[in-house]
């Protein structure tokens, strides 16, 4: 199939922070998407003219899912792709109405914290990732109800979720929608139909992996450098031609 657009979301790593056109010194994305990175040299191997990337960096699943719900202007020969982030991120309005992200680069025990901050950094790692998952259960079944073309990706493996079905040894705390048992519930039965919109597999590790051997890192440092960005390219253009 011919697709007309690719649109993507995600975080850094689609967004291509510290790219030479995505970077301010010394560690600072730029305002825009990076024009080098995987999401156009994808659109360039697939000869798809129109990109709109809408990742941000530091960007949670509740924000893709915010994403992606107010984009909402979804085409039967748009590509979509959605990239989800580390599940214990999240984000939340300030009164001015920006965004502010919350991850684990501001963990620093020495900073006076807004009670926002607080509020977000004080809930358990379990209730982000049961949260998480909910977000990427609701960003899937969002994206079905459109005729776009859709795959995912995940920075951490999807799989890992499976530990937390059934698991005696967490206790019975208020997570998520609910208790642990509703939200273990939940992700057993609803883990096979989400999986397999993962068609991508597992892209991202196999891109951090070609990063760690091959020290190709951006400009600041600590994100995926040019190499690496084609890298991921062409796996996912491998991915999408096995699914085709």
């Amino acid at each position: 199939m011919k697709f007309n657009r690719l649109i993507t979301f995600g975080d850094s790593s689609t967004y291509g922070h510290g790219l030479p056109d995505c970077f301010i010194p010394p560690y600072n994305a730029g305002d825009y998407p990076s024009e080098l990175g995987w999401v156009n040299i994808l659109a360039d191997k697939l000869n798809i003219d129109k990109i709109i990337n809408l990742a941000r960096p530091g960007a949670s699943n509740r924000f893709i899912l915010h994403r992606i719900i107010n984009f909402n202007d979804f085409k039967k020969d748009d590509l979509v792709i959605i990239q989800f982030a580390h599940l214990t991120r999240d984000f939340y309005f300030k009164s001015d109405s920006k965004i502010e992200f919350v991850g684990s680069w501001n963990l620093d025990p020495d900073l006076d914290l807004d009670v926002n901050w607080k509020y977000f950094l004080g809930r358990e790692e379990l209730e982000y990732t049961f949260r998480s998952y909910e977000y990427i259960l609701s960003c899937i079944n969002f994206m079905k109800l459109k005729e776009s073309t859709f795959h995912c990706m995940s920075v951490e493996p999807i799989d890992n979720f499976t530990k937390f079905i059934d698991n005696t040894n967490v206790e019975d705390t208020i997570v998520g929608l609910g208790s642990y048992k509703f939200t273990s519930a939940l992700i057993k039965n609803t883990f096979e139909d989400i999986k397999k919109y993962f068609t991508l597999k597992d892209c991202h590790q196999e891109t951090n992996h070609f990063l760690n051997i091959n020290k190709d890192y951006a400009l600041d440092g600590t994100h995926w450098g040019e190499k690496t960005h084609n890298f991921c390219a062409e796996k996912i253009q491998y991915y999408l031609e096995k699914n085709d």
